[in-house]
């Protein structure tokens, strides 16, 4: 698991996998160097990041930092979710390391990482 980097800025960017793969060879074999500004996590499609930052998702990264919830049940409790659907999602965006999931005693502890998110995107290229 991920150690807690709250009230950062999550860059998200938006790019076919082929340019984001080559992106980030470049950077690792040093042809490139990532710039500051420029996204950590990539999704293909403005699709493939909405089924992860869905609208009830969104809403509950929102409850998340608002509640601080001290474990999935108390998120449960509170959100009116089921602790197995929400114990998935929460496992999901820690995938993408958006939440964090804290062992704190016998408890996980969901926690946002990020207090912004930011999204970029360029048009495709006309030839794909």
């Amino acid at each position: 698991m991920r150690r807690a980097q709250t009230e950062g800025i999550l860059r998200i960017g938006i790019s076919r996998y082929e340019d984001y793969k080559d992106r980030t060879i470049n950077i690792a074999k040093g042809k490139r160097k990532h710039g500051l500004t420029e996204p950590t996590l990539w999704f293909e499609s403005l699709q493939s990041l909405g089924q992860v930052l869905s609208e009830e998702n969104w809403e509950l990264l929102g409850l998340i930092r608002e509640k601080r919830p001290e474990s999935i049940a108390a998120l449960s409790r509170i959100s009116g979710r089921s602790s197995s659907h929400l114990s998935r999602t929460l496992y999901r965006l820690a995938d993408y390391g958006i939440v964090d999931m804290e062992r704190v005693k016998n408890r996980l502890v969901p926690k946002v990482r990020f207090k912004i998110i930011e999204i970029q995107f360029g048009l495709p290229d006309s030839r794909h």
